[in-house]
Formats: structure tokens, C-alpha cells, sequence
């Protein structure tokens, strides 16, 4: 979510039961009402926030779902609060940051390029295409979440390397060969011939079996 977003936000267009859970925003960037989508630990952690809401702030006269301690609206440098006692109270985003072993400069909307970079990447779960992100994030355009493009290689890189090759696929035939059974070697010459990229490959594949298979 964007800042404004953030601070706009009301409680009563938080739908945690829906079977899809959501955060209804009536005032965007673009102009146009949004819905985003809960998951993960955002859908726990709203879940939590939700039912601390009213003792938070006991008067909320707009029914924001992020007021400050007295009900006002959050002001831009003043998302986080303060922490400390009264007197020596400050900033309480450095403190975080520090917690979390952040050490870079940090804006709040860096929150917003993480989530996208995560979500592109395949970082919390299957990867999303940039169509689905583009939704998620509201933007006008597929250019403007363009920028989460180059995530996407690591998602490419992790695949890769969990596919599985031909080194890691000959040493469980090996393996079968001196304790599993004929049928279990079957089936490995059949999925060789299905994980090979082509005609040459299912070949060189098949010979490579063959070979270690006594007949």
C-alpha cells in the first residue's frame, strides 16, 4: 500500500471473514477504488491489529483502521509512532530498523518495491506473474510494475537448480541396481525418456540406463 493509502484506510472495509480475505481502499493514487488482497503473515498480523484496534484508540471519530493513539489521521514521518518514556520518547522506525539489522537508509514505501520483488521473485511461495502483481499493487500500467521484471531471474535461478539433472538422476540408478528391484528401474528408464529435452536427449539418456543396468 501506498502511504496515503496507509493513512486513509478505515476499519470498517477490512473483511478478514471473506472467503478471500481483503482490505477494501476507497481513495487510491490512480482514483480508482481497490481491493487488496491479505495473505501470509499481513493476514495474520491485520488479524492481531484488528482485535487491538479499540483499546488502541478508545476515540476514532473516522474510523480509520491505522489512527494515531488519539484518533487523528497519521501525518507523513509519523507512520511508526515514537517508543520510550515520556520525556525521552523518540522515533520508533530507527529503532525497528535497527532491530531488524537494517542498516541501509530505509524509506517506508521500500516496504512496497520489497512486497513486489518477493511476490515476483517466487521469495514467499509460487512466483506471481506481473499481471497478478500489477492487480495486487493497483498500478495504472504493466509498465510501471515492469520494474519488478529483473526479480523474476531469481525465481528463473531457483528453478534451475532444482530441476533435476542428469548427474542427480543417474545416482539413484545406481543405487537401485544393487538394492532396488526391476520395476523401480523401469520406472526410472520411463521418466528418463519424459525429462529429456529432445529426441537426442532421450537417446543418451536411454543408452546411459541401459548401460548401467545389467542384463
Amino acid at each position: 500500500m501506498r502511504a496515503g493509502e496507509f493513512a486513509d484506510a478505515l476499519a470498517a472495509d477490512l473483511h478478514l471473514d471473506a472467503a478471500d480475505p481483503y482490505l477494501h481502499l476507497r481513495d487510491t493514487k490512480n482514483g480508482r477504488p481497490h481491493e487488496v488482497r491479505l495473505f501470509g503473515v499481513a493476514l495474520e498480523a491485520m488479524g492481531t491489529w484488528a482485535s487491538m484496534l479499540q483499546k488502541y484508540c478508545e476515540e476514532n471519530p473516522r474510523g480509520l483502521l491505522w489512527p494515531g493513539p488519539r484518533g487523528a489521521r497519521r501525518s507523513t514521518g509519523h507512520w511508526w509512532g515514537k517508543v520510550g518514556q515520556k520525556g525521552t520518547q523518540k522515533d520508533a522506525l530507527p529503532v525497528y530498523l535497527a532491530l531488524a539489522g537494517v542498516t541501509r537508509q530505509f524509506r517506508t514505501h521500500d516496504t512496497r518495491h520489497t512486497c513486489g520483488t518477493a511476490l515476483v521473485s517466487g521469495e514467499w511461495g509460487p512466483a506471481w506473474t506481473l499481471e497478478m502483481v500489477k492487480e495486487q499493487f493497483n498500478h495504472s500500467d504493466i509498465g510501471v510494475t515492469q520494474r519488478y521484471a529483473k526479480a523474476g531471474e531469481t525465481a528463473l535461478k531457483k528453478a534451475a537448480r532444482l530441476t533435476l539433472g542428469l548427474d542427480d538422476f543417474e545416482a539413484p540408478v545406481a543405487n537401485l541396481i544393487g538394492n532396488g528391484t526391476s520395476s523401480e528401474i523401469e520406472k526410472l528408464s520411463v521418466s528418463a525418456r519424459f525429462l529429456s529435452s529432445g529426441p537426442a536427449g532421450t537417446r543418451t539418456r536411454d543408452l546411459r540406463i541401459k548401460r548401467a543396468v545389467p542384463s
